[in-house]
């Protein structure tokens, strides 16, 4: 909701995460760098990739997306579509 006061822990090991969700018949998955939300700037890149190679699935992402260079560098490391952020 928005409220980065609040924490939520989820998995240690997204990768296996998405790859459930994969089994299920996911079809897309949303990835947000919450990082990068809350900073302004996307921070995620890496994990994102990482995580966008450890799936057959196609992957949406955001989060502290501002600029072209940010598009391209999440383009790059395999996402499909980018959610690009005000």
């Amino acid at each position: 909701h928005g409220d980065f006061a609040q924490v939520t822990h989820y998995d240690q090991q997204p990768a296996a995460r998405l790859t459930t969700f994969a089994a299920e018949g996911a079809e897309w998955i949303h990835i947000v760098d919450l990082d990068g939300a809350e900073a302004g700037e996307a921070r995620q890149h890496a994990l994102i990739g990482e995580l966008t190679q450890a799936i057959d699935v196609k992957v949406q992402s955001g989060g502290g997306v501002r600029s072209a260079n940010d598009v391209a560098k999440l383009l790059e490391a395999g996402v499909s579509r980018v959610v690009v952020g005000s």
